[in-house]
């Protein structure tokens, strides 16, 4: 997980790259504000008393359980649903397309455009519901 944080932080200090949002930022800005997991730095669980602040799954869409990572930072930061999908597209066919519904998908999606180069190294084709 904290690879790929380093990574996403790394690309995050890169200029944006151009392109057309499918929601308007405004629209993004107002669900991530709404989220009190799009804030990646809240802190909702005592570190003093807790090392894991929560869980985080990945399931498919008969509700079976594919892959677990365990929160152990505050908040819901966006490395553990890129961490998920990055280990779910080495398992699957490069050419497979992936639709994920996710709380704060929108929030992710545009994450995941403006970064300069692909955080997922993937060419599978990832739809997140917005």
């Amino acid at each position: 997980m904290d690879a790929v944080g380093d990574r996403i932080d790394a690309a995050r200090k890169h200029p944006a790259k151009q392109y057309t949002p499918t929601v308007p930022d405004s629209a993004v800005d107002d669900c991530e504000d709404a989220h009190h997991a799009a804030k990646g730095q809240k802190q909702t669980a005592n570190g003093k008393f807790f090392d894991d602040r929560g869980l985080m799954a990945m399931v498919c869409g008969h509700d079976i359980p594919l892959f677990f990572a365990n929160i152990d930072t505050p908040g819901e930061q966006q490395k553990y649903a890129v961490a998920l999908l990055k280990h779910l597209f080495t398992l699957i066919l490069p050419c497979a397309t992936v639709v994920s519904l996710y709380n704060i998908g929108c929030v992710l999606d545009r994450s995941l455009n403006l970064v300069s180069h692909n955080l997922l190294d993937s060419s599978v084709w990832l739809i997140l519901a917005v």
